[in-house]
């Protein structure tokens, strides 16, 4: 991405005819905002979700529409947002403690964190006693599991609603018993290629990708937009975007539009849940 480079490198080149360098810094020692668009990057389950609400702000004409980059994790939109290389990280949990406190962070929509099943997959659902199974690096009627890192942010949902898992999922993978996945992309990919498989996954992600996964129910209950905002669904995270403070009047005008109606109705429309009060 522009201005992603250290300057030293963007130095080094620029004699062999590349773009010019990075914008200068901010007083504050980050980098200038882009000055024809805010833009924002991060965490893969809020990507989607983001270019919805970009495109029904944009059609709105702002002075600065909002363009939303690739997924680099959550992670990554931090470590943008921090360095004013994006006006808006994207993120798929809190910050924690000391992470980035010079970052402001603001709720934008509940998604559903699932195990979602390959095409070829018939059965609809788990029990949780197959969940246990599944993290223990067993089959369940030849079904497989896909795990992402530990500490990612869908991994950790899950595991927070369920308090056996991560111990399990530690005793499995010290075994080599499973297959981790660095990005949603891969998981995408290895779901998409690898017959009976499931992995832990976005349900937004999937509707807001029409991706042709199914999201399995566990112990009958459904994974959907109304469970999530229900919080009936066990495995509900805050997706979030952070922001340096002094880049907050030129984020405002899409910052009211994220608290209006027709935002809400995108938001369930590309299959998250809106929060159930209006932002500032």
């Amino acid at each position: 991405m522009r201005r992603a480079l250290p300057t030293l490198l963007v130095a080094l080149f620029a004699c062999a005819g590349d773009p010019a360098p990075p914008a200068p810094l901010h007083p504050t020692g980050a980098l200038a905002p882009l000055p024809d668009a805010v833009v924002a990057m991060g965490s893969g389950a809020a990507t989607p979700l983001l270019q919805a609400l970009a495109r029904a702000y944009s059609a709105r004409r702002p002075a600065l529409p909002v363009r939303v980059e690739r997924s680099v994790g959550t992670t990554g939109g931090v470590a943008a947002a921090l360095d004013g290389a994006v006006d808006l990280g994207l993120v798929g949990r809190a910050l924690r403690p000391g992470e980035a406190p010079e970052l402001e962070q603001l709720p934008v929509a509940l998604d559903a964190v699932v195990v979602a099943a390959s095409p070829d997959v018939e059965r609809q659902g788990l029990t949780r006693a197959e969940l246990r199974a599944l993290y223990s690096g067993d089959e369940v009627g030849g079904l497989t599991l896909l795990l992402r890192e530990s500490g990612e942010s869908g991994t950790e949902c899950l595991e927070s609603a369920f308090a056996e898992l991560p111990a399990l999922r530690r005793a499995a993978a010290a075994s080599g018993k499973f297959r981790i996945l660095d990005h949603d992309d891969a998981m995408v990919h290895a779901l998409l290629t690898l017959p009976r498989t499931a992995g832990v996954f976005s349900l937004g992600e999937i509707h807001g990708w029409r991706l042709p996964l199914r999201p399995l129910a566990l112990d009958g209950l459904v994974p959907s937009v109304s469970t999530a905002e229900a919080r009936t669904w066990p495995a509900v995270r805050t997706l979030r975007v952070v922001f340096r403070p002094e880049r907050r009047a030129r984020l405002q005008p899409f910052f009211a539009f994220l608290a209006s109606p027709e935002a809400r109705a995108v938001t369930r429309e590309a299959g998250y849940a809106p929060l159930p009060e209006a932002r500032p």
